[in-house]
């Protein structure tokens, strides 16, 4: 969907991942689990 190759996309996995897991799962949790999809 964000078409994100590496670390230098993550701003924009993070735009779309925190809204749709808002109230489901933790920020950190979300930003670990973007960080190993971007490794």
């Amino acid at each position: 969907e964000t078409e994100a190759e590496g670390m230098k996309d993550f701003g924009k996995i993070m735009k779309v991942l925190v809204p749709e897991l808002k109230g489901k799962a933790d920020n950190g949790l979300i930003k670990d689990l973007a960080g190993e999809y971007l490794n």
